[in-house]
């Protein structure tokens, strides 16, 4: 078996290099889409000067822009574009007809992705202007603490802090060493620490996950960028003899908990083809209408209403009958928030 190099003739290692051309190539897109969407039939060099790339550059971008979607990923999910001759046309998501109304963490999120992109160069930054919309996108009442909380908050060097963590995880794995790692749970929505015994580590749809042991000798499936930090105990390990890091790549990187509950979600006929393209067919039940009922495990309500929001009324929670009662609340008080008085987002 080949050995592949820990760094590549950048000096960097191939974790850096590879975190350093996504973040390019993100932020990019960040300009073009905006760029286009404000300046309709601009030419190909005119983006390329826009951007300070070339030509083919630009075509490569273009090409990018087509995958740029969200759930549950039909035709007008997408972003596109129309061709006259050397002139672009964008044609923007039907999501993006309307504007958003944004909760305070929502905000705060999307102003720290922000604060990780590098400068944009001369002139005012695209990213100033977004933070500008974000806050008018705010819900009433909640600009004060906003400001207050992003004062607060501050990344340092995102790009380099996730190669130096993965690369700990990488020779954690190959030395079979024991670490601690502090991990957040979206579930219980808390940072907590814990010792484990990495066994692997898993790319899922552009994701990186850490299998591993634990104290109990449970396998944990950890989502890399939810940890904040790694740490050694000094103790080495000896692998179990069965585990095969193929036995996780499968369609879903999800293993419920001895606590799961189970639930039955049902998706509407538009939405059927891509439940039954993306989930394992054993857990489906298609119905005489369409539509297609999914009976699945989850480790808490948060975790599962998260999920749900993202299809909006293609995806309808039937049981158990407790997150029924709560899912209806958690929808009424989003109601309320997009139904407060908002600013014009200019």
């Amino acid at each position: 078996m080949t050995r592949l190099p820990s760094h590549t003739r950048t000096g960097r290692t191939r974790s850096e290099d590879f975190m350093a051309t996504n973040t390019k190539e993100v932020s990019d897109l960040l300009l073009l889409i905006p760029f286009i969407a404000g300046h309709p039939g601009v030419t190909v060099g005119e983006v390329a000067r826009h951007l300070g790339c070339t030509r083919a550059r630009v075509e490569g971008h273009l090409n990018r822009i087509l995958m740029c979607g969200v759930p549950p990923y039909l035709p007008d999910n997408y972003i596109g574009y129309a061709r006259e001759g050397d002139r672009i046309f964008l044609t923007l998501a039907s999501h993006m007809s309307h504007p958003v109304r944004l909760t305070l963490e929502e905000a705060l999120g999307l102003r720290l992705l922000l604060q990780a992109l590098p400068p944009a160069g001369k002139g005012r930054s695209p990213a100033a202007t977004l933070l500008k919309k974000i806050e008018s996108a705010l819900a009433a009442g909640a600009g004060g603490e906003f400001h207050k909380m992003s004062r607060a908050i501050a990344l340092a060097e995102p790009k380099r802090f996730f190669a130096e963590k993965f690369d700990s995880l990488r020779e954690a794995v190959r030395e079979h060493r024991e670490i601690t790692v502090e991990y957040y749970s979206p579930s219980s929505e808390r940072l907590g620490t814990h010792t484990v015994r990495p066994l692997g580590l898993l790319d899922h749809e552009g994701d990186w996950y850490l299998v591993a042991e634990g104290k109990r000798g449970d396998r944990l499936i950890l989502r890399v960028d939810r940890i904040k930090s790694v740490g050694r105990t000094g103790r080495d390990f000896e692998p179990p003899g069965d585990f095969d890091i193929a036995d996780y790549r499968v369609r879903e990187v999800y293993f419920p908990g001895k606590d799961a509950v189970s639930c039955r979600v049902r998706f509407s006929p538009e939405l059927a083809p891509w439940v039954e393209e993306r989930f394992d067919r054993r857990r489906l039940r298609r119905r005489r209408d369409g539509s297609v009922v999914l009976s699945l495990k989850a480790s808490s309500p948060q975790w599962l209403f998260r999920f749900l929001l993202k299809f909006g009324g293609d995806a309808r929670l039937l049981s158990p009958k407790d997150f029924v009662r709560d899912f209806r609340k958690t929808l009424r008080r989003l109601l309320e928030i997009y139904s407060a008085p908002q600013a014009k987002i200019r």
